[in-house]
């Protein structure tokens, strides 16, 4: 369970509700009946009153911050985290290398992408070309030497 008051705390941030969307990525929100910064990829479609579906969330300190027609107060900043860095936070990193550039072949050796692993599945890698772009393949159709790299075999 997340512990909003204790930094780094990472955990599923339940009951939230948004007092007040501050910019495009930030988020004003109570929480345990104590206002919190949220830090979201869009905040877009979100008002005053709107209930927060639970999601992981992990402590990233406090800042002051000033509710619309209040005084200024410190509230727990907390960063949304995906599925993937939740894993890797509450387990451990589970592939040795993630992060860095190689190129990817498929099991026939005809096809190859350089790109930077982002999440290993029991049933794909999601990878992320130079462009930006990402891209899922599935596991049986990858090199022999790339499943030995995410140790798959």
């Amino acid at each position: 369970r997340l512990d909003p008051r204790r930094n780094g705390s990472v955990g599923f941030m339940l009951d939230a509700i948004v007092l007040h969307p501050f910019n495009e990525h930030d988020v004003i929100i109570l929480l345990e009946e104590a206002p919190c910064l949220l830090w979201l990829e869009s905040t877009t479609g979100l008002s005053e009153g709107t209930r927060l579906t639970p999601q992981p969330v992990y402590v990233a300190g406090t800042k002051t911050i000033q509710v619309p027609g209040q005084v200024p107060r410190a509230a727990t900043v907390l960063h949304a985290v995906t599925d993937a860095e939740l894993r890797e936070a509450l387990f451990g990193s589970t592939t040795a290398g993630s992060g860095q550039w190689r190129f990817w072949k498929d099991s026939t050796g005809q096809y190859q992408v350089e790109a930077t692993l982002v999440d290993v599945t029991s049933t794909a890698v999601v990878l992320k070309k130079r462009d930006g772009t990402t891209l899922s393949v599935p596991l049986d159709r990858l090199s022999k030497e790339d499943l030995e790299f995410l140790g798959k075999k």
